[in-house]
């Protein structure tokens, strides 16, 4: 939803905001036509999921709240790998929120908070996900969310 806004970086941190009213609106729209909706995201506060929870409650779908998890310096490895498999030399792509907001220390900052909220929601269920095991990953949580 964020690259499609015209002007997100120059307008950050309101494009930050704007974005998650987006993506309210959508995930609200969808449960009340009737279908199921995943949020691809890194989770970092305790707000994020309750905006989410308060939807699916009023829409009286099921919550199910997931993380897949790695310890910190892999998951920063695996967000650079990622990048330079799209060409971008560092891993970070110029320009990019990472790459104007710290990089490293930005990416161990989020997944701090990530941490930490999701400890703060009993409700969770992790799912430890190991590089290059995509399939079993992708199959623990079919058996979470079926």
């Amino acid at each position: 939803i964020w690259i499609m806004m015209g002007q997100w970086q120059a307008s950050r941190p309101v494009s930050d905001m704007q974005k998650l009213k987006y993506a309210y609106a959508i995930a609200d729209m969808h449960l009340a036509e009737g279908y199921d909706v995943i949020i691809p995201n890194i989770m970092q506060t305790i707000d994020q999921y309750e905006a989410f929870e308060r939807i699916a409650e009023a829409n009286s779908a099921v919550l199910k709240e997931v993380v897949l998890l790695s310890n910190q310096d892999d998951a920063i490895d695996r967000c650079k790998k990622r990048g330079r498999a799209l060409g971008h030399v560092t891993g970070f792509r110029p320009g990019g929120v990472l790459d104007t907001g710290g990089r490293e220390r930005m990416l161990a900052t989020m997944h701090e908070n990530m941490l930490a909220t999701v400890a703060l929601r009993p409700n969770v269920i992790q799912i430890i996900s190991v590089e290059d095991e995509v399939e079993h990953t992708y199959q623990l949580l079919l058996g979470v969310i079926s």
